[in-house]
């Protein structure tokens, strides 16, 4: 502890250590001499020219909508042939069937691995899929799903 009650070790406290130094820097400013400045030229006006604006007509091109016919194939009433309206060429005919192997075909061919038996089930027509066909034109026109 010092003479004014303070320990040597404590750090300054808020006041001290916020003072400003009370002596003068140790290198004076530098003297800045102005030599003979340039005297600078007025500045010049100019007038301003009038802008032309040319607004021209917008034209608007207007796009024509495409119309998309997108045709389903329907759900056959029956596994027969039937009387139907063809949708792509509008005549009434009688369907062609033809047989696919559909979901019902598979399910036996998976299980003619395991049982041979099965395998019967295949070749069969009343396990597969129907697919109705224009007589007309030949396209698909329904299907009928086992």
């Amino acid at each position: 502890m010092d003479s004014e009650g303070k320990d040597a070790n404590a750090p300054p406290s808020y006041q001290e250590a916020t003072q400003l130094p009370t002596t003068n820097p140790i290198n004076p400013p530098y003297p800045q001499t102005n030599p003979n400045p340039m005297p600078h030229p007025p500045p010049q006006m100019y007038a301003q020219q009038p802008q032309t604006v040319i607004i021209q007509p917008s034209h608007q091109a207007t796009v024509g909508q495409s119309i998309v016919i997108v045709h389903e194939i329907k759900v056959a009433p029956s596994f027969d042939p039937y009387l139907e309206n063809c949708q792509y060429c509008h005549a009434q005919m009688i369907t062609r069937r033809r047989f696919v192997m559909g979901s019902m075909a598979c399910l036996f061919l998976f299980l003619s691995i395991i049982f041979f038996p099965f395998i019967f089930f295949i070749c069969c027509t009343s396990f597969q899929d129907a697919h109705h066909y224009c007589s007309n034109c030949n396209r698909l026109i329904a299907v009928r799903r086992r």
